[in-house]
């Protein structure tokens, strides 16, 4: 909170600065579902209606320590990053579809960030998300290992490739992606499954935009202008501060540079909804 009682954006949502680059993840560096859930905690409607679900998951948390006897004060308060809402959301999921519909199970608090999940996710026991395409997803708590039947934890649109830790690996991957992609060619065609699957390929291609895309939506979040946010992300800035010197097709030209930037914004902006609001894994 700053001094004079005004809380930033970037405070309230526990978000980097959008104009250092160097703050947020590479595009290589999370998996998709951490990537998805970046992008997620920043949208308004997820974070207005996790608010409201929060105190109602307080008050069935409460009565529950009530009939159970249990001391309340011994449950996380949604002002704790880690708490989560389940209970309010599927039992009220009309007025809470604005989480819902993001399939986020648990429905974590916007604040919290991957940095987080990966630091502390074993202590505050969230491992990690995963996602499906209907009934939402499961969380991962303390993962111990198990010895498990392989046949009971395999779907039908899955295989399973087997590695030989005594021999050499290069060898032994590039075998298992050609097979692998001989089996999902096959897989794909006889499901009429193709053209879902080019559109999560374009998805993937897209990728390396996505941490261009998350300080867009920070930057917004602030209240700066697609003009001033396309000047930033192109490297215009120090340009623009030149502009009386120079000649006037340079000045031309340069304007048009800025006009193509605030374009890019809103580009950008729009790229990212779409990316949060994704129904692919």
């Amino acid at each position: 909170m700053k001094s004079g009682g005004w809380e930033s954006a970037r405070e309230r949502w526990n978000v980097p600065d959008w104009k250092d680059e160097s703050a947020y993840p590479r595009s290589d560096e999370l998996s998709d579902q951490l990537w998805r859930w970046e992008f997620i905690r920043r949208m308004p409607d997820y974070r207005a209606t996790w608010a409201k679900a929060a105190e109602r998951e307080c008050e069935i948390l409460r009565e529950i320590a009530s009939k159970s006897n249990r001391d309340f004060s011994q449950f996380l308060s949604p002002d704790s990053v880690y708490f989560t809402v389940t209970r309010a959301v599927y039992e009220f999921p009309e007025e809470f579809n604005d989480v819902l519909k993001y399939r986020s199970h648990p429905f974590p608090n916007p604040r919290l960030s991957y940095q987080q999940l990966v630091r502390d996710g074993l202590q505050g026991g969230l491992v990690g998300f995963g996602y499906l395409d209907e009934e939402g997803g499961t969380l991962a708590a303390n993962p111990k290992p198990v010895d498990m039947d392989i046949s009971t934890i395999l779907f039908a649109n899955r295989v399973l490739i087997q590695f030989d830790l005594m021999e050499p690996g290069r060898p032994q991957f590039e075998r298992a992606r050609a097979r692998f992609e001989r089996l999902q060619a096959d897989y794909v065609k006889k499901q009429n499954y193709s053209d879902r699957l080019e559109a999560k390929l374009r998805g993937r291609r897209r990728k390396h935009m996505w941490p261009r895309h998350l300080r867009v939506l920070d930057a917004r979040d602030e209240g700066v202008s697609y003009e001033k946010i396309g000047i930033e992300l192109n490297r215009l800035a120090e340009r623009s501060l030149e502009i009386e010197r120079m000649g006037r097709k340079q000045a031309d030209a340069h304007i048009s540079q800025l006009e193509r930037a605030k374009s890019d914004a809103k580009k950008w902006h729009k790229a990212a909804l779409r990316v949060a609001n994704s129904k692919e894994r």
